[in-house]
């Protein structure tokens, strides 16, 4: 967002730096209220929450790109945040519900390992796509929203039987 909103949007270096600190906010809060809510009052219902979450993640990344300010921007990405983190706090509670003791650890640790290669790859698919379309930031929209896609498939593909090893999963 930073490229997007200095370079699209017209935002000097410092209040873009002041205002993207709002979603990051938002993503904690979000982070913190999706781990209480899975923990009590949906629990068993992560596998539903992690598709509707996913589903208003890309709404509401339609929007980001499609407002006409950067005050609903920011608006729209604080909200993309907190969805966000809701989907994050019930993918690493998920390990603690559905593995033994005895792999929720390397359970964690393979989750962890797939978001940190995102996380890798993701500014550089980015870069690549904005570059390849001659500036464009669409593409870059688009690759966003894909991913939320492959969460909604992710999700739908969980399996939520009690006790699982990791020996059962097919790598």
């Amino acid at each position: 967002m930073p490229p997007y909103l200095v370079g699209e949007r017209g935002l000097d270096l410092l209040s873009m730096g002041m205002l993207t600190s709002i979603p990051a906010l938002t993503d904690a809060i979000g982070i913190i209220i999706g781990g209480k809510l899975v923990q009590s009052y949906l629990s068993g219902k992560e596998k539903y929450l992690a598709i509707v979450r996913s589903i208003l993640v890309i709404l509401l990344l339609y929007l980001i790109f499609n407002a006409p300010s950067v005050t609903l921007i920011i608006t729209f990405q604080s909200l993309c945040t907190i969805f966000h983190g809701l989907v994050f706090a019930t993918i690493f509670a998920l390990p603690h519900k559905i593995f033994s003791k005895n792999n929720i650890g390397l359970a964690i640790g393979v989750i962890n390992l797939g978001g940190m290669i995102g996380a890798f790859l993701a500014p550089m698919v980015m870069g690549y796509l904005i570059e390849t379309f001659n500036g464009s930031y669409t593409s870059a929209f688009i690759y966003l929203i894909l991913c939320a896609v492959l969460t909604i498939i992710a999700a739908v593909g969980l399996n939520m039987k009690k006790g699982l090893s990791v020996s059962t999963i097919q790598w």
